[in-house]
């Protein structure tokens, strides 16, 4: 049953209230809204696409069945509202993790855990020399956009900078393995590279490798086919020690 379809029926009542129609449509919002974030990943993104298109059906025919007397209203603007709220709440579920590539030693860190907004990766800042030492991540929530502190050591860079919203970070890939210095001993991310998508021009772009100091015992790694890039975490010393992605999936 879709929300269009379930407010039709409610519509039909002449005596239904506005009070009436918010609460029969939130309710089918709510239990949609669960069904997307609690599917398995391959069945995720159709049921997100499927909620978004029930929330402009059920606006649509809320504002047309009322019109321009309800549209006034302040229910209106609660029912916008609680549309945007559940929006938030899909996105924040759809997200998941990869796993950490390299050790846990070191300074954790989690960009994503900062802040309760639905923050975006939209630049990048790689630091490298032999291995990679660092990397600084831009994270953009609405018309705002931020540099988040760099984690590791602040050697020379390479800055990534997408055209968001049309473009996104849509694979990382490197290798990490034991790595010896004078300030290190121990597992490091010894190379990194990123791939960006435009789904407006159709075309992708290889940023890297950096680093890549040819080291005997790496192991490569690829973030999951399918999935955006929107977060980084990991562990750093002196060096980036582990790496790690939040991903969402990929968007047409």
């Amino acid at each position: 049953m879709t929300v269009a379809f379930h407010l039709k029926a409610v519509l039909q009542q002449s005596s239904c209230s506005l009070y009436t129609i918010f609460f029969h449509g939130t309710l089918v919002c709510m239990l949609l809204s669960k069904k997307a974030a609690c599917s398995k990943p391959k069945q995720r993104l159709h049921n997100i696409s499927r909620l978004h298109k029930e929330f402009l059906l059920l606006l649509v025919a809320v504002d047309y069945s009322k019109g321009e007397k309800f549209q006034s209203c302040a229910m209106a603007a609660l029912l916008r509202s609680f549309v945007v709220l559940l929006l938030v709440v899909v996105a924040v579920e759809a997200r998941s993790w990869s796993p950490l590539y390299g050790t846990n030693a070191g300074v954790g860190f989690n960009d994503t855990s900062s802040s309760s907004a639905i923050k975006t990766l939209t630049g990048i800042r790689v630091h490298y020399g032999w291995v990679i030492d660092g990397i600084q991540g831009q994270y953009t929530t609405g018309s705002s956009s931020t540099w988040m502190p760099n984690h590791g050591t602040t050697t020379q860079f390479t800055e990534i900078q997408l055209a968001y919203p049309s473009e996104r970070f849509v694979r990382a890939t490197g290798k990490y393995g034991p790595y010896s210095s004078e300030k290190n001993q121990g597992v490091t991310v010894t190379e990194l590279s990123f791939v960006t998508y435009n789904n407006i021009t159709g075309t992708s772009v290889t940023y890297g490798p950096y680093g890549g100091h040819e080291m005997s015992s790496q192991t490569s790694f690829q973030t999951a086919d399918a999935s955006e890039i929107v977060g980084l975490y990991g562990f750093t010393s002196d060096y980036m020690r582990g790496i790690g992605f939040a991903l969402e999936p990929a968007k047409n």
